[in-house]
């Protein structure tokens, strides 16, 4: 199976960087893992995308710790809906979830799972990712509005 998958490397590394303002906070907030997005339309093979990748990482490139995060088990989280939800319900789920808590409440929630799973990636004996705090997240989302 052929793979479209591309390491890059910085041309140049965040300290050596000249400039100021916003570059440079972005540079003392980059981080070694590598974060991948995927999206795609409704019956879209998105499970089996991430698997690929997953295994790719793994196996070629040799990352040890590979989470993924659906934005579907947290809506289930959020929502406290059984695992076996159906498609159209998690839908308007997720659609009321953003009407009540704002548009950013899905991203933020996943940010709050990659920041946890950076925190138990450095605990010795860490199992497990941490349930989802969503009052925690709430509050982040009241501190990026002001």
């Amino acid at each position: 199976m052929a793979t479209n998958l591309a390491v890059m490397q910085p041309s140049e590394s965040p300290k050596e960087k000249k400039g100021s303002g916003g570059q440079e906070a972005i540079d003392r907030l980059a981080t070694p893992e590598l974060v991948i997005a995927l999206c795609g339309p409704l019956g879209s093979p998105l499970h089996e995308v991430a698997s690929v990748f997953s295994k790719q990482l793994q196996h070629e490139y040799d990352y040890k710790s590979i989470r993924i995060i659906r934005l579907s088990d947290i809506i289930r989280e959020l929502s406290n809906l059984p695992a076996d939800t159906s498609i159209k319900k998690l839908i308007e789920s997720g659609n009321q979830l953003r009407a009540d808590k704002g548009n950013e409440i899905l991203a933020a929630a996943a940010i709050e799972k990659i920041s946890a799973a950076r925190e138990t990636l450095n605990e010795p004996q860490a199992s497990q990712q941490p349930p989802l705090e969503s009052n925690r997240v709430l509050r982040r989302l009241q501190f990026l509005r002001e």
